[in-house]
């Protein structure tokens, strides 16, 4: 981001130290801060500037954190809060998302969680602010009116003012020469016109226009009866609704992404107030199991159902890791590895061969190019992108099943940023995984990387976040 587009930020605590260092390393990292030591200069400073996002301790002198949240709700202030805590309860977390909080920091915070914090919660604002822009644009839209004005009789156009020809693109003289109503509607609508007309009837109304070069757009019209030199006529006012109809996609577009956001965001509250404890509770689960087994042998009565109990909870707690992971993102560091190394290194792993056993007829293939560059990544997550997408292959291949891998250097451009000045294409490593499976329906790929969105029976080969945490580690490198 450039200095112009870092987000404000407000810093409200009362610890002197903590804030002055909590300012000096957002400083050092280009963003625009202010301090507020107390509650009521905290409003203050909300009340007489601007701020995208507002760090915010739950505990300060002369209120609490979430009496200021409150009033950021309540006054309509156009700001994302960010809770910092040193004692994060269920009840406080409840309490500041139902106010609008984004998210918790746990005090000492860490810098790189503070980071990737703050950019969530900035690309959350920025979301939120487009999405009333949006709805600012559609309600300016809504109300405009320039709209066509056009006589007609027994079918034939008489009159019409120049918003008319600019809408439709006929000219005053095509005018003169002769246009009818079929040249201008679709058969539908001219059905709906010609009813209206029979019944008498004056109003708005929504049909389809037919510009001169053949392309149908809406149109709401507004017709009423009126007397045109001497003789009965019909008066219509046209409004071409293109424009919002095209901001009402928008808008739904927009409230589909910030849902998802909301989605997430409501995940990360509550991964980060449970899973230390669901940890704690399944670290007993796993390993008191794993000492029984130890003094057991393979044939003794309860041996198969103890590691059946182990067995369950390594799988809850690597669910409670996704979604983790899911809510928290990419927290691990980045060296700088060759992908062939991490394909290879997954492929012989304990893990994907105990998976593969149970599909003896599947084949892997590779097709690793030789020179592939490196790249700086987390060799945890990229095993965990090749253990999501091989297992899916896995279970939706037959018998007999086919399954290619294949690495190579390419260059891209990401479609969104093509259009803007100084944008360059850069190099990349593609990892390409197919398989002979019947492929993935046309409904469903509209949501295969929505968390908890599965084909698969839940809880027996699928919790639905493979796909999503697949999604947002390559999003994250």
């Amino acid at each position: 981001m450039t200095m112009s587009s870092m987000p404000k930020i407000l810093l409200v605590d009362d610890e002197e130290r903590f804030v002055k260092s909590l300012h000096a390393i957002l400083k050092h990292y280009d963003y625009q801060c202010m301090e507020a030591q107390t509650g009521f200069e905290a409003i203050r400073l909300l009340k007489n500037s601007h701020f995208d996002l507002v760090l915010l301790d739950v505990d300060l002198p002369d209120m609490s954190g979430c009496d200021i949240l409150d009033f950021v709700t309540t006054s309509r202030i156009k700001t994302t809060s960010i809770m910092l805590t040193g004692i994060s309860t269920v009840e406080t977390a409840v309490r500041a998302m139902q106010l609008g909080a984004y998210d918790f920091l746990s005090k000492p915070i860490n810098h790189e969680l503070l980071i990737k914090t703050i950019d969530k919660a900035y690309q959350h604002h920025k979301l939120t602010s487009e999405l009333a822009a949006s709805e600012l644009r559609f309600q300016v839209l809504a109300e405009a009116s320039w709209e066509g004005i056009v006589v007609h009789e027994n079918g034939r156009l008489i009159e019409a003012n120049n918003q008319f020809f600019s809408m439709f693109g006929y000219s005053e003289e095509e005018l003169a020469q002769g246009i009818f109503l079929e040249k201008i509607l679709t058969s539908h609508s001219r059905r709906i016109v010609n009813q209206h007309i029979g019944d008498a009837f004056f109003g708005r109304f929504e049909i389809s226009g037919v510009r001169r070069d053949g392309k149908v757009f809406p149109i709401e019209a507004n017709s009423r009866s009126i007397t045109y030199l001497d003789k009965p006529a019909r008066v219509c006012a046209l409004r071409d609704l293109s424009d919002r109809v095209k901001a009402e996609e928008e808008k739904l577009n927009l409230q589909k992404k910030l849902a998802k956001a909301n989605k997430l965001k409501a995940l990360g509250l509550m991964a980060g107030s449970v899973a230390h404890d669901l940890n704690n509770i399944l670290s007993g689960v796993v390993s008191y199991p794993e000492l029984l087994l130890s003094q057991m042998s393979t044939s003794d009565r309860y041996y198969t159902e103890i590691k059946k109990i182990q067995d369950a909870g390594k799988r809850a707690a690597a669910v409670v890791s996704d979604l983790v992971l899911l809510a928290r993102g990419n927290s691990s560091l980045t060296t700088i590895e060759n992908i062939n190394d991490i394909i290879l290194s997954h492929l012989s792993s304990i893990e994907h061969n105990e998976r593969l056993a149970n599909y003896p007829n599947v084949v892997i293939q590779t097709n690793l190019q030789q020179n592939l560059q490196n790249t700086s990544c987390s060799h945890q997550h990229i095993h965990k992108i090749l253990l999501n997408l091989i297992g899916n292959a896995l279970d939706a291949v037959h018998e007999d099943g086919l399954i290619r891998i294949s690495t190579q250097n390419c260059t891209f451009t990401h479609p969104e940023a093509s259009h803007r000045s100084g944008v360059s294409t850069r190099e990349y490593v593609k990892i390409s995984i197919s398989d002979n499976g019947p492929g993935i329906s046309q409904k469903d790929m509209e949501y295969i990387f929505d968390p908890f969105y599965t084909t698969k029976k839940m809880g027996k080969s699928g919790t639905g976040l493979g796909l999503s945490i697949v999604w947002n580690t390559v999003q994250q490198h």
